[in-house]
């Protein structure tokens, strides 16, 4: 039976249940421990969970964040549009 390297390369990274990308703020909770760091950590860890029980990734979550931030795109002026001629 052959096993295909590539079949987890979409799964997002994890240290035991909890995402990868949670690493940098515990290490800085480690070497850094105070209130507000342990404050950063603890609601860092509860929003990126129920990013996850809602079916999010976490990159999709901050793309939606983005966007609900940003909002939608103007798109293209109204005045630069050309119109389709038909000439036959």
């Amino acid at each position: 039976m052959t096993t295909f390297p590539w079949r987890d390369s979409a799964r997002p990274v994890r240290f035991y249940i909890l995402d990868a990308r949670l690493l940098a703020p515990a290490a800085l909770w480690i070497f850094w421990p105070t209130w507000t760091t342990t404050a950063i950590l603890v609601i860092l860890v509860v929003l990126f969970r129920l990013a996850e029980t809602r079916g999010y990734r976490l990159t999709a979550a901050l793309r939606s964040l983005r966007v609900r931030l940003a909002g939608r795109a103007g798109g293209i002026d109204p005045r630069r549009i050309r119109r389709f001629t038909d000439f036959g």
